[in-house]
């Protein structure tokens, strides 16, 4: 499910696109931190390969609960980083985030990513709300009253969407997005702005699809 996680495998399957030259282009899902240091030169081999989009696992704008959820070592300045690295090599950076963990107060915790997406700017992002999953080291705590799930489903999603909706009302995150699918999918941006509903669906502006996750932009 992530990308890369063995750093020489990477290079190689990168080098033979290259060689092939087929033309195509693709997504990788890949945590703050992958690569480590040598993150901006993968990335970039990567983009000469083809690769166009990177979907971003922050999950939490919040250091103790990185670490909770054994994250550590992915915050802001790893998420900064990786960010700048899309932006130079013209990929499209998609920040994703969990809101309602057990254990977490969930105001709170959406102040803190909308602040992060104010000063990092991904290109697009999204946010769900927290899904507990039966069987699981988490289900198992909350369980046995070792970890609480604070918030029901609805408020979940509620501060999911407050999250969502003030990303794509900001006049910036708009713009970059804008000229994004201008200089690299001009047929991208015809499409998605055509879609009225779909918009105003992305900005929580109206809500169609409330028991489900909110839609991405591409």
């Amino acid at each position: 499910d992530i990308f890369g996680i063995n750093h020489r495998w990477t290079e190689e399957f990168a080098n033979k696109l290259i060689e092939r030259n087929y033309n195509l282009k693709f997504k990788i899902l890949m945590n703050p931190s992958s690569f480590g240091k040598r993150q901006d030169k993968i990335v970039r081999l990567l983009t000469k390969a083809g690769l166009d989009t990177v979907g971003i696992g922050v999950q939490t704008a919040d250091d103790q609960m990185l670490t909770k959820i054994r994250r550590k070592g992915e915050g802001k300045e790893q998420l900064k980083d990786l960010v700048k690295s899309c932006r130079k090599n013209g990929v499209l950076s998609f920040a994703n985030f969990i809101l309602g963990m057990p254990g977490e107060e969930i105001h709170t915790a959406a102040k803190k990513i909308k602040d992060l997406l104010d000063e990092v700017r991904p290109l697009v992002m999204d946010c769900y709300p927290y899904v507990l999953l039966r069987g699981t080291e988490i289900d198992i705590d909350v369980k046995e009253g070792r970890s609480e799930l604070m918030y029901d489903y609805e408020t979940r999603f509620g501060a999911a969407q407050s999250v969502v909706r003030h990303f794509y009302t900001s006049p910036i995150n708009l713009f970059n997005i804008f000229k994004w699918f201008l200089l690299h999918n001009p047929s991208g941006i015809r499409y998605r702005f055509s879609k009225v509903s779909h918009v105003l669906q992305l900005m929580g502006v109206i809500n169609s699809h409330k028991k489900s996750k909110a839609l991405p932009i591409h």
